[in-house]
């Protein structure tokens, strides 16, 4: 999966990005429209409910 992945970041042009950033930057984003800790697990196929909790957090400070 990571050949795949890298790849399909050279052919976009987005070489520079780790295919960590892009997890959490699109657990962030998930997060921000609404989704729950659960459901980002479910996404990303987190095995922990601690790993997505902290992407909800930040959405719940900046909401405050």
């Amino acid at each position: 999966m990571s050949a795949i992945f890298k790849r399909w970041r050279i052919d976009a042009g987005l070489a520079y990005l780790s295919a960590h950033g892009v997890r959490e930057g699109l657990a962030e984003l998930l997060a921000e429209m609404g989704c729950s800790q659960y459901e980002i697990m479910a996404i990303l196929g987190h095995s922990e409910a601690k790993t997505s909790e902290v992407y909800t957090r930040r959405v719940e400070r900046w909401t405050l």
